[in-house]
């Protein structure tokens, strides 16, 4: 079975369309927390995903580097049309950081890892 094809993973703020353009707003490649474990912390991760004629089951997960435990997971069914497309897949994140590290974000399609990015956690 083909794979979707993936353009990044990019965790932001928050997605906004405005006038028909779609925005990802206070993009950031690392967190800082005054105290731990943090206040639950909301955010988005956004992909573009292309393909044709694929469906499968898509996770996000997050999990803690240090004892690889999963943190946050949500599952969802796409479809992709018989015609090529991008897909916009925004995944709505509510995640408590127990402690100042590295945290893998992943993304599978069928079980398989289609990309994958550190988040740091910062103690202020």
């Amino acid at each position: 079975m083909k794979l979707p094809e993936v353009v990044g993973l990019t965790l932001c703020e928050r997605f906004e369309i405005k006038q028909g353009m779609a925005s990802l707003v206070g993009v950031f490649q690392g967190l800082h927390f005054a105290s731990f474990p943090a206040p639950v912390k909301q955010f988005v991760a956004y992909s573009g995903l292309s393909g044709k004629s694929i469906e499968g089951t898509m996770e996000l997960t997050v999990t803690r580097l240090a004892g690889e435990k999963d943190l946050f997971s949500l599952k969802r069914w796409l479809s992709f049309p018989e015609y090529v497309i991008t897909i916009n897949l925004l995944v709505p994140v509510a995640c408590v950081f127990p402690a100042p590290g590295s945290y893998s974000i992943s993304l599978r399609f069928d079980n398989e890892v289609l990309t994958q990015r550190i988040l740091e956690i910062f103690a202020d």
